[in-house]
């Protein structure tokens, strides 16, 4: 069995008792699941011409935990928001401009001008 479609590292010794979770919590599904979801976000952009982008959950990346000012994320997290950056040039995506980075209601980044 490919790892890919395991869902722990015991699925070798349990994968009779681990084969019906496997469509819901395998690498696989997983993945399956998170295209699923921007390509959702994608269509809902697209057709309801959102004039404004935000980022949740930077803080799971390396580099966004608890940035006082945009320049304080780096890392991964920096990488990814470029390429956000990038990305709104392109239509129809619109100006990124919301950044959270944290569990608590005023832990976002307002880039609104």
């Amino acid at each position: 069995m490919g790892s890919i479609l395991n869902i722990s590292p015991v699925d070798g010794c349990y994968a009779a008792i681990t084969a019906p979770l496997r469509a819901y919590f395998s690498e696989a599904a997983l993945i399956g699941g998170r295209l699923e979801a921007e390509k959702t976000a994608f269509r809902s952009v697209a057709i309801n011409s959102a004039t404004r982008l935000a980022v949740t959950h930077i803080d799971l990346y390396e580099g966004g935990d608890s940035p006082a000012k945009l320049s304080d994320i780096k890392g991964k997290a920096r990488t990814f928001l470029d390429r956000i950056a990038r990305l709104s040039k392109i239509y129809p995506y619109p100006e990124l401009s919301l950044v959270s980075y944290g569990p608590g209601l005023m832990d976002v980044l307002d880039l609104r001008k």
